[in-house]
């Protein structure tokens, strides 16, 4: 709706990996969990695709402790050749 400034599009299906974390958004914070994402995505054995996008589902006047946050990359299975 445009007076809401959003906005809805499609997107092609697509598996992602998440990380979730409270507080307030900090780029130290982005950071530190965008690392922890990367990191558990390769030992997992899977491919990023992409830059993480990073999501927020709480209003400013929310306490804290009570904010979530994601990061999200998507993510591919290799093709094992063996």
């Amino acid at each position: 709706d445009d007076e809401l400034g959003a906005a809805n599009y499609n997107s092609p299906e697509r598996t992602m990996a998440a990380i979730r974390y409270s507080g307030f958004w900090s780029e130290k914070n982005y950071l530190k969990n965008a690392d922890k994402l990367k990191a558990w995505v390769v030992k997992k054995g899977f491919n990023a695709v992409g830059d993480p996008v990073w999501a927020r589902y709480d209003a400013p006047y929310m306490p804290w402790f009570l904010r979530r946050n994601e990061i999200l990359i998507a993510i591919e299975t290799p093709i094992n050749n063996d």
